[in-house]
């Protein structure tokens, strides 16, 4: 299944944007989506957040949830066997990466939409890889494979194929914003799915806000990344002195306890 997923992701990148430019129009089911948050707030103690996901779909159709922030370019050190050694020979740059992905869907994807429909739409493993393009004379599937491994290892990237719940017209499903997840826009497309084409669909989004100090340390590291660089020294140097000064507190404090005989005993050893 992996082989023919990665065979059919190289035809499609091969057909050029062409393909992506006009998906199977989606008919009009109705179908509707909202979120439990409009807007998460990143605090000093922020550990990640958790997004309910709720709407309405017509009964007997399948659905099919997608949460998607803003692409990028990435550059990955490329490593390479160089005599005994594995070694940085180079780079890898990802075009077109979204810095969060994560599907969820009423059952597997392959036994509900076709794989033009996957493509067409960006859904799923299948869709994310045609998607995006990575640049370099080398195996491209390899490097979107390792690529979404070490995404859905940070857990940016998903694919929870079976993690919508459905009773009636009414769907459900949550989503885990991971504490490293970056500020931002954010949006969650509700796909109603039949016959294996989608037949409807409607969106819903969510920013991500940081606040108070963290909104303050990230514009710094930012915009002014010399002094954010001797602001992180600074707090290093003061956190590493408390921590001296604690410890020295309670050695002297066990000093000042002792009886006198251990002291006397110690001192005559």
């Amino acid at each position: 299944m992996r082989a023919r997923r990665a065979r059919l992701a190289l035809t499609a990148a091969a057909l050029g944007p062409s393909l992506f430019a006009a998906p199977l129009a989606a008919q009009d089911a109705p179908v509707t989506v909202s979120a439990s948050q409009q807007v998460i707030r990143i605090t000093p103690r922020y550990q990640g957040d958790l997004v309910h996901v709720r709407g309405t779909a017509p009964a007997g159709y399948d659905v099919v949830l997608r949460l998607t922030a803003p692409r990028e370019t990435v550059i990955s050190s490329r490593r390479g066997r160089v005599g005994p050694f594995w070694l940085s020979v180079g780079q890898v740059r990802f075009r077109n990466v979204p810095r969060m992905y994560k599907i969820k869907s009423t059952a597997p994807l392959d036994d509900i939409l076709s794989t033009g429909e996957q493509i067409g739409y960006g859904l799923g493993q299948l869709g994310l890889k045609a998607s995006m393009s990575v640049e370099g004379d080398f195996d491209r599937s390899l490097y979107l494979d390792e690529l979404i491994l070490l995404r859905e290892r940070g857990r940016r990237f998903s694919f929870e194929e079976g993690g919508v719940r459905r009773d009636g017209d009414r769907y459900e499903a949550s989503f885990f914003w991971p504490p490293d997840g970056p500020p931002g826009p954010y949006r969650i497309d509700a796909y109603a799915v039949a016959r294996g084409r989608v037949v409807g669909k409607a969106e819903t989004s969510v920013e991500v806000r940081a606040v108070g100090v963290e909104a303050w340390i990230r514009r710094l590291a930012t915009a002014h990344g010399f002094l954010y660089g001797l602001f992180s020294v600074g707090l290093a140097a003061v956190a590493g002195l408390g921590v001296s000064f604690v410890l020295g507190g309670r050695k002297r404090a066990e000093r000042s306890s002792s009886p006198p005989e251990a002291v006397n005993e110690r001192t005559a050893g």
